[in-house]
């Protein structure tokens, strides 16, 4: 009984092998964090001058609208006074309008010169229309 029997193999928890690093691997992965350091600073700097050259932009464009908005009200004002003016001359325009085709109108030429002058046609006669005296006549 004595026969030959497998060894039995104990399952040991294996452990993971450490890589043995070089150190020139260590230096490459050093010197890979310094160049990615360096971009990093390098885009924030970017970033901060942007962000600041646009805040002085809008500085600029809020100081100009300023400066701007006490003129373009008063230019307004003045708009809206010269639209009154000529809607007045407007309507005085078309007055004249209404009064030179009424004057210049050959039907109505008669009747005008019958209203500015004394003239009078031939074949017309005045009327005067005298009212009746109410007080008696004493004898």
């Amino acid at each position: 009984m004595h026969a030959y029997q497998p060894q039995r193999q104990t399952q040991l928890s294996p452990q993971p092998r450490r890589k043995v690093r070089r150190p020139s691997q260590t230096r490459q992965r050093q010197q890979r964090k310094v160049q990615q350091s360096r971009r990093n600073r390098a885009v924030l700097i970017e970033l901060s001058l942007q962000t600041t050259v646009n805040c002085v932009l809008i500085g600029v464009a809020v100081t100009a609208i300023a400066n701007l908005l006490p003129h373009h009200l008063s230019q307004q004002e003045r708009i809206s006074e010269i639209r009154a003016e000529v809607a007045e001359a407007e309507y005085r325009v078309n007055q004249l309008r209404e009064d030179f085709s009424q004057n210049f109108d050959a039907h109505e030429s008669p009747d005008l010169i019958r209203e500015h002058s004394e003239k009078v046609d031939i074949l017309e006669k005045r009327i005067i229309w005298v009212e009746p005296d109410t007080t008696p006549a004493q004898n």
